[in-house]
């Protein structure tokens, strides 16, 4: 891949997952998804939509009491936070996208609300 500051040349990466079973995430944060993890054995998987330290810790105890009314042990409710990146040609492109996750973020919370 050419990019006008720098190049990513083809490669292959042979590396295979060594976890036995392989783990399997879940992104979602409804009641229905979460009880289905935890029957599953799933990890969960936030969306990135968590702006602050208080949210995500309230969605990690969202996921153990959920995890815990399923009867599946606390230590296997395990929460990953999804971080996103965004690689631009310009830093008014690159400040262009903020701004719309900026926006969109709102819009996100309320519908999962």
């Amino acid at each position: 891949m050419e990019f006008r500051h720098y190049h990513v040349p083809q490669t292959h990466i042979p590396a295979r997952p060594v976890q036995k079973p392989l783990p399997i995430y879940v992104a979602g944060h409804t009641e229905a998804i979460l009880s289905a993890a935890a029957r599953h054995g799933y990890q969960v998987l936030s969306s990135g939509r968590v702006e602050s330290g208080a949210l995500l810790a309230e969605q990690d105890q969202v996921i153990k009491d959920t995890f815990a009314a399923e009867g599946v042990p606390q230590a296997n409710a395990h929460i990953t936070v999804n971080g996103f990146c965004h690689i631009s040609h310009s830093k008014a492109e690159g400040q262009r996208f903020a701004e719309n996750a900026r926006a969109i973020a709102p819009l996100a919370r309320q519908a999962a609300e």
